[in-house]
């Protein structure tokens, strides 16, 4: 890659690092940086949506508070959730349920907002789904690029 001459030497004693204590110390950064990155990752998307839903006009604002609305219910849900698993073992199917659930609150939310037709709003939460996923793995592989490299 572009960077090969600058990481290539680094690469070794990073590896020496992490397995020296069985990656915990890479997980550690890397747990510290998610903030980072979600700091990041919700504007991207908002600037995704901003795209979007360019008439009517809506502040950019608007759809970074409906990211940052949604994130909190699904992280606020998922700490309920880790909470029950501690508590009751082997819940089937909760996480598939939860996840149909996630997407339909986004749905919902969008409809709610932007006031747009079924169909419409269908079509941009598919198109906004793939650039989360496209996002999310570019953000997770920087994220723990940086957090390797921070040790």
């Amino acid at each position: 890659g572009p960077w090969q001459r600058k990481l290539g030497p680094l690469m070794p004693q990073l590896c020496r690092k992490i397995l020296a204590d069985n990656g915990y110390s890479l997980q550690e950064a890397f747990l510290h940086n998610i903030p980072r990155a979600m700091f990041v990752f919700l504007p991207l998307l908002a600037g995704v949506m901003m795209l979007m839903y360019r008439w009517p006009r809506h502040y950019y604002v608007e759809h970074l508070l409906l990211f940052v609305h949604n994130h909190a219910v699904v992280f606020l849900v998922g700490a309920l959730l880790l909470l029950l698993e501690s508590l009751v073992p082997h819940v089937p199917l909760l996480r598939a349920a939860l996840f149909w659930y996630f997407l339909w609150y986004m749905y919902r939310s969008m409809r709610a907002v932007y006031g747009q037709g079924r169909a419409l709003t269908g079509a941009k939460l598919a198109v906004l789904s793939f650039f989360y996923v496209i996002f999310a793995a570019t953000m997770l592989a920087i994220t723990t690029v940086y957090s390797a490299l921070t040790l």
